[in-house]
């Protein structure tokens, strides 16, 4: 059953061609409304916040950390908007750091129009979608409902300048030299430290470590 009132959506991606030929296919449905299309940059959370969409359908050509760092941005400053995720990596892990960040939906570049909305309306009614093609798992609904990841959950409470301060931390800077390359002080980076490692349920370094890098979060 689809939704009765209008989905105002919001299309992100660094493709002009690929926001066009999305905002096209969804026009033909009247309970959808593209209010915006924008590309992934700092902008586009100056737009979200202007334009106020339910639903954002977001490209990723890659899993690179500067698409996943926007995407945590907008759920951590917007979490009541749904996010659908267009892009061609069909690999579980890539799904896994998705579904940390509680993202709604994944499908891959190829499918139909009628498809897109169909599943655009299945995430505005509370259902999650991950493409079922994704390998060595057996169906959307087991990738989501997967308790046995390798990330504690919280992970995805990682604010933008947590993420900043982690990836300075495993790249080999001291306290000192975070707060310099952040423009932030040393208590700051310190404050920082304690949380992320609270929210990751590690206790050292060497535990913090392992964590990040066994779930890939930073790739």
């Amino acid at each position: 059953m689809e939704s009765k009132e209008n989905i105002r959506i919001m299309i992100i991606g660094d493709n002009q061609i690929f926001r066009e030929g999305i905002s096209r296919l969804l026009n033909h449905d009247v309970c959808i409304k593209v209010e915006a299309m924008v590309a992934k940059s700092p902008e586009s959370l100056t737009k979200i916040k202007y334009y106020q969409p339910d639903f954002i359908v977001f490209n990723i050509l890659s899993s690179d950390i500067s698409a996943l760092l926007l995407l945590t941005q907008i759920l951590n400053d917007e979490p009541q908007i749904n996010v659908l995720v267009i892009g061609f990596r069909l690999d579980s892990t890539f799904i896994k750091k998705l579904r940390a960040l509680n993202i709604k939906g994944y499908i891959a570049n190829d499918i139909s129009g009628n498809h897109i909305t169909r599943v655009i309306h299945a995430i505005s009614q509370g259902k999650y979608f991950f493409d079922n093609r994704i390998s060595n798992l057996n169906g959307a609904e087991k990738v989501y409902n997967n308790k046995n990841t390798d990330l504690p959950a919280e992970s995805s409470l990682l604010s933008k300048r947590e993420m900043e301060v982690l990836k300075l931390i495993l790249d080999g800077y001291k306290s000192r030299q975070v707060a310099t390359e952040l423009s932030i002080s040393i208590r700051t980076v310190q404050n920082h430290r304690a949380h992320i490692m609270k929210k990751l349920r590690v206790k050292n370094m060497l535990e913090m470590i392992k964590v990040v890098y066994k779930s890939n979060l930073l790739q």
